[in-house]
């Protein structure tokens, strides 16, 4: 390096320390000559606080640089300005009061909150500690403030008080009733709504033991609450009644929260409850109707099942003994008298038929439809039933045949069921056919195992409307069909209930002239198995 550059720059070193010297030696003369103020300026620039002193007017004597940078100016352009000129108009008022008070109360501290504009023109909540200062202090001016920035917590606060005031103005908004309860029950909050409903006005009620003045006696919502409210598990949701003026009893349905104390002390309650009074006395008018009904279908199946016995049994014997005479073995009988025998068999077993419906039905609707599990071999059940129906009377040219898979396995089910089903489904469809074709089909999975039994027709086919309505009891698909084909329209109820009791699905498709397919889904009754276990 060469020798003039380092020459330089001892000088320059030199210069710079003599002139720090210099200016520590001033402040320590300025500190020594004033040191309480001195050190309350060097307190004031190092706190975060806003830190200002003032006269008793509340101009400005001092302002800390934290209060300046606050405002957008200098420290020393604030002195001799007053607060107010950068207050809220609505604010000017407040801290002319802290003035006065300050300077009234001697050197106890007062306090005021106020809005202070910033440099970037908008405003900054302040809350000002004044006092006034000590004979010593005099100097500093006649206030000593500390403003601290208190706007994130006047936010939190006026939210707080919105929402306070939002559930306020909702809970008396609602039909709803609420209430809030301290530990020991007094009542500490309720809504217009509760006062309404009881009857007791909110004056009345706040402050009053809740369940001395509303609660009947012997409620054991008193010692729900008294019991737990002091472990802090009050059941959030319960009912009770509760006793009005009038001394009439309304039912409430209650969902309670638990308030409690940051620290976690248990505060009380506060609840809401819903008035369902109406609401539990047409349920229990439904339930006795319920029970009505119940009682009255009961004695109607009962009725009919007895019935339905005494009936076969003369029935048997006219169709037994018109049978035995129908052989004419003494050869007495002549053609007409055959005749007249052959319309006896013909209606008495018409009118069996129809005595065996009825009494399945009300074995249906009296729940005793006995279901009795076995092996059964759907491909040859399937055959059995074309077969047995093969000599059925049906219109001519009409065919009846069987379509089945080469081998099946057998399914659990009963058979004596099911092929009753069958048959009411094959016989109806034969019945309604009047050319073309009846076809029973049974499909089974790639195991051999059945899936489904369909029986389908070529016969009058069913209006779409009517589709759902003829596995009623007594239903047909249109008025006409019980002249034109009779039937007592019970067949197809009986087959659902069958059905529904074994298992399985009974489903329709039709067009009307073109026909239908009634299908009997044996998947359900496995799906259903797969769900019990």
């Amino acid at each position: 390096m060469p020798a003039t550059a380092t020459t330089v720059m001892l000088t320059a070193t030199i210069v710079v320390a003599v002139l720090i010297a210099l200016m520590l030696r001033r402040q320590w003369q300025a500190l020594a000559a004033a040191p309480h103020r001195g050190d309350a300026r060097i307190l004031a620039e190092h706190v975060v606080d806003k830190v200002s002193t003032h006269d008793a007017d509340g101009a400005f004597r001092y302002v800390s640089s934290v209060f300046a940078g606050l405002v957008g100016e200098y420290p020393g352009t604030l002195v001799g300005k007053h607060p107010r000129d950068y207050a809220h108009p609505s604010d000017v008022a407040a801290l002319d009061a802290l003035w006065k008070r300050a300077i009234d109360m001697g050197g106890a501290p007062t306090l005021a909150t106020w809005r202070c504009r910033r440099h970037d023109g908008e405003f900054t909540w302040l809350e000002t500690t004044a006092r006034r200062t000590a004979g010593d202090t005099a100097e500093l001016g006649a206030l000593v403030c500390v403003s601290r920035d208190v706007t994130e917590r006047k936010q939190i606060e006026d939210a707080l008080r919105d929402s306070e005031q939002r559930f306020r103005s909702t809970l008396e908004a609602v039909r709803l009733v609420a209430i809030g309860l301290d530990p020991q029950g007094r009542v500490t909050f309720c809504n217009d709504a509760l006062a309404v409903l009881t009857g007791w006005s909110r004056t009345e009620l706040i402050g009053e033991n809740w369940f001395d003045r509303c609660v009947p006696p012997g409620d054991p919502a008193r010692d729900l609450f008294y019991d737990h409210i002091l472990r802090g598990d009050v059941p959030t949701k319960y009912e009770n009644e509760i006793l009005c003026r009038d001394g009439s009893r309304r039912m409430i349905e209650w969902d309670t929260t638990m308030l409690r104390s940051p620290s976690g002390d248990i505060l009380g309650v506060a609840s809401l409850g819903a008035d369902v009074t109406e609401r539990k006395k047409y349920e229990a008018k439904i339930l006795q109707a319920r029970d009505d009904a119940e009682a009255a279908s009961r004695a109607k199946s009962d009725f009919l099942s007895r019935m339905s016995h005494e009936l076969r049994t003369p029935l048997n014997s006219v169709i037994g003994f018109a049978n035995v005479m129908r052989k004419n073995k003494g050869g007495r009988l002549t053609a007409d008298d055959v005749a007249y025998l052959d319309r006896i068999i013909a209606n008495g077993q018409h009118l069996l038929m129809l005595v065996n419906n009825v009494l399945d039905i009300a074995k249906v609707e009296a729940g005793r439809l006995t279901v009795t599990q076995g092996l059964v071999a759907v491909d040859q059940l399937v055959r059995d039933v074309v077969a047995q129906l093969e000599g059925q009377p049906r219109e001519a040219g009409v065919e009846l045949r069987a379509e089945v898979p080469d081998e099946t396995v057998p399914i659990e089910t009963d058979g004596v069921l099911l092929r009753q089903v069958i048959i009411n489904l094959t016989s109806n469809a034969l019945r309604f056919t009047h050319t073309g074709s009846v076809v029973v089909i049974a499909s089974a999975d790639e195991n051999g195992r059945p899936t489904r039994i369909a029986v389908h027709d070529t016969g009058i086919g069913i209006p779409p409307e009517r589709q759902a309505a003829i596995f009623e009891p007594f239903e047909q698909a249109n008025p006409e069909t019980h002249k034109s084909y009779g039937g007592t329209g019970l067949g197809l109820a009986i087959s659902k209930a069958i059905c529904d009791a074994l298992g399985f699905g009974l489903t329709v498709e039709s067009t009307v002239a073109e026909g239908s397919t009634f299908t009997i889904d044996l998947t359900k009754a496995r799906l259903r198995a797969v769900q019990l276990t």
